[in-house]
């Protein structure tokens, strides 16, 4: 499934979102991840790239590999 490419706009939002949490936040470590997060969507504005959202998840993911195996090399042994 292809979902459509996040706009510059998008971007300079979630990059706004993010430093008003920094601003906010009572917790070093959400002071920290926003703040990264912020540094991140910026990064991406400047860049000026359009990705799509299965880009971004696929940038982003804890789990990179994900979606990468081959199906064909799968062995199930007994019934579904």
């Amino acid at each position: 499934m292809s979902h459509s490419p996040i706009s510059s706009t998008t971007r300079r939002v979630q990059e706004d979102y993010h430093r008003k949490r920094v601003a906010v936040a009572n917790l070093a470590n959400v002071r920290t991840i926003s703040a990264n997060s912020a540094t991140a969507w910026a990064r991406e504005t400047r860049n000026g790239k359009s990705r799509s959202k299965d880009a971004m998840i696929e940038l982003f993911s804890e789990n990179p590999d994900r979606g990468r195996v081959d199906a064909s090399t799968i062995t199930l042994k007994g019934k579904l």
